[in-house]
């Protein structure tokens, strides 16, 4: 491991992503190389290297992800978003629904680590709540649900829970109770 030093013979991924998610949470490790910057690699770990950006096309079947990080692990993405008892990481390659996409739908996109969701949300999308900060506009359903961590995942990695984060806009064309939108 990068950050660790440790030598791990299986699924890179997942425990990038509990270093990941501990540096988010302000968790401290003993670590040789900890987590610095912002949307760190969910293999490497290192934060704006260039072969470590990420993209992905989605189409009918399938998901295609792609990075050139030296570390990159081939895993199945079906499996891994959804996550399991043995290994409950979803850190996962996924497109913001809030960015400005254009394009097709099935154009290849810039994507984002799941784990680094909140982050990108801070950064790119500040007027939205979302787990981390309970202030701003409700969060949509679908980014909600990329962002959110299970209960499971939290106790793997030995987070601090977040307080329940209820502040989610059940359907992207209806504004939010109390928010009215302006005539033109």
């Amino acid at each position: 491991c990068p950050v660790c030093n440790e030598n791990i013979k299986f699924d890179l991924r997942s425990h990038m992503g509990g270093h990941i998610l501990r540096a988010a949470r302000g968790v401290p490790e003993a670590v040789m190389n900890p987590i610095s910057g912002p949307l760190p690699c969910g293999f490497c770990g290192r934060s704006g290297a260039a072969d470590c950006a990420l993209t992905m096309k989605i189409l009918s079947c399938s998901i295609q992800w792609s990075t050139q990080c030296p570390c990159m692990e081939p895993f199945q993405y079906g499996s891994a978003n959804k996550g399991s008892g043995n290994c409950p990481c979803r850190n996962v390659p996924i497109i913001c629904t809030l960015c400005a996409h254009p394009g097709k739908e099935t154009d290849t996109r810039p994507a984002i680590w799941q784990y680094n969701m909140e982050a990108h949300l801070a950064d790119c999308h500040p007027e939205y709540a979302h787990p981390g900060k309970a202030d701003g506009l409700p969060l949509l359903e679908d980014v909600h649900e990329a962002t959110a961590l299970t209960a499971l995942e939290e106790s793997k990695f030995g987070l601090p829970t977040h307080a329940p984060f209820t502040k989610i806009q059940q359907k992207e064309n209806v504004w939010p109770a109390g928010v009215r939108a302006l005539k033109r």
